[in-house]
């Protein structure tokens, strides 16, 4: 907000100019750096309404900033900056992101999207989706990182419950015929490397009968 009030104010001090040329660059100047300031306080409020993280890094791979890290994860800044976040990583999804991060920092990586989970302060583990690119000089070196970490943990519960509904039934929640082939696919692939599996089937007597009479439910 300081910087913004020292920006208004150096921006104020520049006098209208009589030459119409001057004039014109003159409020274009202050037109673009008014979208810049609303772009910035609209990101800002997404932030810290919990949809968004914003993030810096350095290129050495340590966060420097993380605004709304609080709001999404309800831990305090001061346990991700450097490299205190990546303990909150799944075990399972810690490589994909550290070699993501190896990649950033050899710079054979220009962007990188990448989604994995997170522990918050609940305990839950929530998912999310990491976007972000070099920050370059007018040199074009990489002076820093920056991106967003963005709250995807709804979008993945529906995917997880939409492939699960492929494979089970509705009725009994057990699997159905997609599932019995996907497994059987599996073990005729794991016995070509000399793991047995066994097949059980069960006859039901009358079954046809149950549903008939007394409905799917019974």
């Amino acid at each position: 907000a300081s910087g913004d009030s020292e920006r208004a104010r150096t921006h104020e001090a520049i006098p209208p100019s009589r030459i119409r040329e001057f004039e014109m660059l003159r409020l274009s100047f202050e037109a673009a750096e008014a979208a810049r300031r609303e772009h910035e306080r609209r990101l800002h409020t997404v932030a810290n309404a919990g949809a968004l993280v914003l993030w810096r890094w350095s290129t050495d791979g340590d966060l420097l900033s993380a605004e709304g890290w609080e709001k999404l994860t309800g831990r305090s800044d001061s346990e991700a900056l450097g490299t205190s976040w990546i303990d909150q990583v799944h075990p399972d999804d810690q490589e994909r992101v550290a070699l993501a991060i190896g990649r950033k920092k050899s710079g054979t990586l220009d962007y990188f999207d990448i989604e994995f989970r997170l522990r918050i302060a609940d305990g839950r583990w929530l998912w999310v989706r990491d976007r972000g690119g070099p920050v370059l000089d007018d040199e074009g070196n990489v002076i820093q990182w920056a991106g967003v970490l963005e709250d995807i943990d709804a979008r993945k519960q529906d995917e997880a419950q939409i492939a699960y509904m492929a494979t089970h039934d509705a009725l009994t929640g057990l699997g159905n015929r997609v599932l019995l082939r996907d497994r059987l696919e599996m073990a005729a692939t794991a016995a070509g490397r000399g793991v047995t599996s066994a097949l059980l089937a069960l006859d039901l007597d009358l079954f046809k009968q149950v549903n008939d009479t007394l409905g799917h439910p019974a």
